[in-house]
C-alpha cells in the first residue's frame, strides 16, 4: 500500500488500481524509450519493421549500378535476326508488346524481330570517271558498207503461197521488218519457217483483225541478220558524190521506175573532217525492175551503201506483189575541202 500525505494536512486515501495502473505506465515509457536507443530487431537477428524497405532499395541500387554500366560501356548491336528483349529495370512502367506486323517474305506464323537501329555504312565514294573516249560520246557514226537491204529485199522471192506482204523495210544495220496477212495458220507457220532458215535471228507476233464472220490472219515479222559486212566506205571528193547521186537517179529511170521523186542532198557532219552525204529516193515498179536498180547500186558497194529500204506494195498478184512503192536511201562520205 502506498500512502499519500497532504501538504494542507488533510489525508486522503488513494484507490487500489491506481498503484498498478502508474506503474504499468511508467514501464511502458521505459521500453519505448530503449526502442530508440536500441531497436529490438536488430537486437533480435535484423527484424525490420519496414520489410519492403530493404528490398526495394537492394533493387533500386541495382537499376542505377546496371544504367551505369550502361554508359560506361558502349552497347553492342544484336544480330538483326535475333529478338531484343526489354529490361524490367531499365523499363518497369513499359506496357505490354504489341504483335509484331507482317513482313512481305517472311514465312507465315514466324515471329519478327522488333527493329534495331543499326548503323548504315556511308556509301562508298564515287569511282574515278572513265577516260573518255577519243569520239565524243553521241558522235555520228560514218556510214559502213553493208548488204542487209539486199538480203531483206529478198525475202519476197521466199513468200509463200496464202501470205501477201503489206510492207518490208530494213537498214544497213541488218534490221528488217515485215507486215502483212494470210490465210491461215499453216500459210503462217510455213513462211516462218523459210525465215528461219535464213542467218537472222527472227520473232513473229500474229493476231485476229475484223468481224467474226470474215477474220484476216495478220502477222508482223521482226528480224535482224547475224553477221553484215562491216568495212568503211571510200571517201569521195566533192565531185565525185555529185557524180555519183547523178549516176544513181539515171540507174532509177533505166530500171523502168515509175514517179521518181529525188530529194536534194542532206549532209550530217563526221569526225574526222569528213560528211556524210544521204541521197533519197522515191519511185515505184515491179518487183523485177526494183531488183534492177538495187543491182546497179550493188556494183558501187565500196564507195556507197544502201542506208534505208521501204517496200509497199500497191498492186498484188496471185504469185504474190506485181508492183510496189520503193523508198531508198543512199549513202556516201565526203572529205572536207
Amino acid at each position: 500500500m502506498i500512502r499519500v500525505e497532504l501538504l494542507h494536512g488533510h489525508g486522503r486515501q488513494l484507490p487500489p488500481w491506481l498503484g498498478p495502473a502508474l506503474f504499468a505506465l511508467v514501464l511502458s515509457g521505459g521500453l519505448f524509450a530503449l526502442n530508440e536507443l536500441y531497436p529490438f530487431g536488430q537486437l533480435l537477428g535484423g527484424y525490420s519493421a519496414a520489410p519492403e524497405a530493404a528490398p526495394w532499395q537492394e533493387r533500386q541500387g541495382a537499376a542505377d549500378a546496371w544504367g551505369d554500366a550502361q554508359q560506361e560501356a558502349p552497347a553492342a548491336v544484336p544480330p538483326t535476326d535475333q529478338a531484343v528483349a526489354a529490361s524490367p529495370l531499365a523499363q518497369p512502367t513499359a506496357p505490354p508488346a504489341q504483335p509484331a506486323a507482317a513482313v512481305p517474305g517472311a514465312p507465315a506464323g514466324q515471329p519478327v524481330a522488333p527493329s534495331v537501329a543499326v548503323p548504315v555504312a556511308a556509301p562508298p565514294p564515287p569511282m574515278a570517271s572513265a577516260p573518255v573516249a577519243t569520239q565524243a560520246v553521241g558522235a555520228r557514226q560514218a556510214p559502213r558498207r553493208s548488204a542487209a537491204c539486199q538480203w531483206a529485199v529478198r525475202i519476197n522471192e521466199r513468200v509463200p503461197p496464202g501470205v501477201r506482204l503489206v510492207s518490208l523495210t530494213c537498214s544497213a544495220a541488218g534490221e528488217y521488218g515485215l507486215e502483212g496477212t494470210c490465210t491461215s495458220e499453216q500459210s503462217l507457220r510455213g513462211f516462218h519457217d523459210q525465215l528461219q532458215q535464213l542467218p537472222s535471228q527472227v520473232s513473229l507476233a500474229s493476231w485476229r483483225e475484223g468481224k467474226t464472220s470474215a477474220q484476216a490472219l495478220r502477222f508482223a515479222f521482226e528480224g535482224r541478220f547475224a553477221a553484215t559486212p562491216s568495212r568503211e566506205l571510200a571517201t569521195l571528193s566533192k565531185d565525185q558524190a555529185e557524180r555519183l547521186f547523178g549516176k544513181v537517179a539515171h540507174w532509177a529511170d533505166e530500171s523502168g521506175l515509175d514517179g521518181l521523186s529525188i530529194k536534194k542532198t542532206i549532209t550530217m557532219p563526221l569526225p574526222p573532217a569528213r560528211v556524210h552525204q544521204r541521197q533519197k529516193l522515191w519511185g515505184t515498179g515491179s518487183y523485177q525492175q526494183i531488183s534492177a536498180f538495187l543491182h546497179r547500186l550493188q556494183q558501187v558497194e565500196e564507195i556507197a551503201s544502201l542506208g534505208e529500204v521501204v517496200l509497199m506494195p500497191v498492186q498484188a498478184g496471185e504469185r504474190g506483189w506485181v508492183e510496189a512503192r520503193l523508198y531508198a536511201a543512199v549513202d556516201v562520205v565526203v572529205g572536207m575541202p
